[in-house]
């Protein structure tokens, strides 16, 4: 079940719901509904990439550790860490047209949780407020980037969410379907495959296809 905003403590089909891409320079986006708390193993491939898979000992829920479901990336990688991973349902502001997945980076996150309390839930229809931030690059490498919430644009931006992009949330599944848990058997079988250098069809597996290299920063 996702998070709300108010609560949330921070600690379907991928190809029918791309992630946003986030530009360089200034970012407006609207989030609808909560937030779906999870952590994600990059798991190395026999060609050099790296595959993301979610780690089942943390519970979506209560955003604890509770080894609750068995989790194979730990039976079978001991020494890789999981990565923070929390995402949301949004709109581009600028071109409300479709609902995307929003990954978000973590320092930006704490950002808008903070702002929160004084502006209420950004993911509510009718008073929740525009996400906006600034990207920029501080360095050569791919993690030398910096995420600015601009508080003053976002509490300027409190307004309910027009009819076109209510309709669209109304008739898009939720962040929990989108991002589907996979059981610990499909995961299994994904490491299996993987390990023994077998072609992996991730349309096939509960697993996740398509997340962002910098996500985490």
């Amino acid at each position: 079940m996702a998070l709300s905003f108010n609560t949330v403590k921070g600690e379907a089909d991928r190809e029918k719901t791309p992630s946003y891409k986030m530009k360089d320079g200034e970012n407006r986006i609207r989030i609808v509904g909560g937030v779906l708390g999870r952590y994600i193993y990059w798991i190395p491939n026999s060609d050099g990439q790296k595959s993301p898979v979610e780690c089942l000992s943390f519970n979506r829920e209560t955003e604890k550790f509770d080894n609750a479901q068995k989790d194979w990336v730990k039976e079978y990688y001991p020494d890789l860490k999981a990565e923070w991973a929390y995402a949301s349902l949004c709109v581009d502001a600028k071109d409300p047209t479709k609902v995307l997945i929003f990954n978000h980076k973590k320092k930006l996150f704490n950002a808008i949780v903070g702002l929160v309390e004084d502006l209420g839930n950004p993911g509510d229809t009718e008073e929740g407020w525009d996400i906006v931030f600034t990207k920029a690059k501080t360095g050569p490498k791919v993690f030398n980037v910096e995420y600015t919430l601009q508080q003053m644009k976002c509490s300027k931006s409190k307004k309910p969410v027009s009819a076109e992009v209510k309709a669209l949330f109304d008739a898009h599944p939720t962040i929990d379907e989108v991002l589907k848990r996979a059981p610990p058997e499909d995961i299994k079988k994904y490491l299996d495959n993987l390990r023994a250098g077998a072609p992996v069809d991730k349309k096939g597996e509960s697993v996740d296809d398509e997340i962002p290299d910098d996500f985490t920063t």
